[in-house]
């Protein structure tokens, strides 16, 4: 059974988490946020320690859930394997233009070594 000291504590930290999620969450944030809420087991064991089920559903309320977080995760590997994508098109070109500037470099002096 939680304490009164470990629920001022726990208001606290909420209050700490609410004032953090009116912000516009970083991709660490996230990252943090999804090893910090691991499972639904996490919420029900601190459903245990907290004083009433309504204190627990308002905090289910506030915090993200973790496919949200694996969600901006996989938004955010599919852009970088676009950019990915598209720079390999762009060091494609670069390179097929170096080699047809040399082939032509090369065919404008084979007759200078003959």
């Amino acid at each position: 059974m939680a304490t009164k000291v470990d629920l001022i504590e726990l208001e606290a930290r909420i209050d700490k988490l609410d004032k953090k999620l009116d912000e516009k969450p970083s991709k660490t944030d996230l990252l943090e946020l999804e090893t910090r809420v691991a499972s639904k087991a996490d919420l029900l064991e601190l459903e245990a320690r907290v004083a009433s089920k309504a204190d627990l559903i308002d905090l289910e309320a506030r915090v993200m859930s973790k496919a949200d977080v694996l969600e901006a995760r996989v938004a955010s590997k599919a852009d970088l394997e676009a950019w990915g994508m598209r720079l390999l098109d762009m060091l494609g070109g670069m390179v097929r233009a170096a080699n047809d500037e040399m082939r032509d470099w090369m065919r404008a002096h084979r007759g200078d070594a003959q």
